[in-house]
């Protein structure tokens, strides 16, 4: 399994990564007083920077990710999902903590355990009847299947449902809090019983052709945390956000291992080797 990189829309397939390790800046600037005291100034969010290596593929395999390096698909910034946060969770960090103002509706809340002993550290609680939702779309590929999940309180006499809405790139408005404005296509739906605590809702599905992106939503929950996408046929055990949504890639390497004349095109081999920046 590869990574996905590319516009919303647009992502296509990274040849597998026999390697992908990602780095984080500092957040921490330190200064020393003549005192000998040190102190620390903390930035609110690290950029990341994933080295990713093809060890054997096809030259045909790479052409993408030629177009790509080459602006042939837009200048970007671009939607790049690694091979592991395509199985654990594509949300970015931000959005799947609940930092940065990702989400709308509600207040931040405290830590606690979700059920199944799963401990937490961020929350995002509402009044009754009170909608939720990440601000802001996911990108997904087309026609890969697709789980979103986030752990949910309900009041105790009122149900809460999760909905997640596809959405195409006609640009025909939606609702109000949708920007870009995009046209629904198909919308999922699960509801959570009355009186539940931190109970996980889970959708499941495969999007359509059409659909570029997902709206997530809770209406009528007391408290939710732990939010997941995951480009799997269901849930996974919860993971903090693997997605980057500012990408920049940057080729930095390739050499031919095997290069002769074949009818099926099997006859040429090459590694590669990239860099994906975050942005911003």
């Amino acid at each position: 399994m590869g990574g996905l990189i590319g516009p919303a829309g647009g992502m296509v397939h990274v040849p597998f990564t026999s390697s992908e390790p990602e780095e984080v800046e500092s957040r921490s600037t330190y200064s020393k007083a003549l005192s000998g005291r040190v102190t620390e100034q903390r930035g609110s969010r690290s950029r990341r920077t994933w080295s990713c290596s093809v060890e054997v593929a096809r030259p045909d395999d790479h052409h993408m990710l030629d177009q790509i390096a080459d602006g042939l698909l837009g200048d970007g910034p671009h939607i790049w999902y690694s091979a592991s946060a395509r199985v654990t969770n594509v949300l970015t960090p931000a959005q799947s903590k609940f930092t940065e103002d990702t989400w709308a509706g509600g207040a931040q809340g405290g830590a606690g355990e979700a059920s199944g002993e799963v401990p937490y550290a961020r929350s995002y609680t509402a009044g009754l009847a009170e909608q939720m939702e990440l601000v802001g779309l996911v990108p997904v590929p087309k026609g890969m299947p697709t789980t979103v999940s986030v752990y949910i309180s309900t009041h105790p006499a009122s149900p809460a449902m999760l909905y997640v809405d596809e959405v195409d790139p006609e640009g025909r408005v939606v609702g109000g809090s949708v920007q870009p404005t995009r046209a629904l296509v198909d919308t999922h739906q699960v509801s959570v019983a009355a009186n539940q605590h931190a109970q996980r809702a889970i959708v499941t599905f495969t999007p359509s052709v059409r659909t570029v992106a997902l709206r997530v939503r809770v209406v009528g929950a007391l408290m939710l945390t732990m939010p997941a996408v995951t480009f799997t046929h269901r849930a996974m055990r919860w993971a903090t956000g693997r997605g980057c949504l500012t990408a920049s890639l940057n080729l930095t390497g390739r050499d031919p291992s095997l290069a002769q004349e074949s009818a099926d095109g099997w006859g040429s081999r090459e590694s590669s080797t990239f860099t994906i920046h975050e942005l911003g």
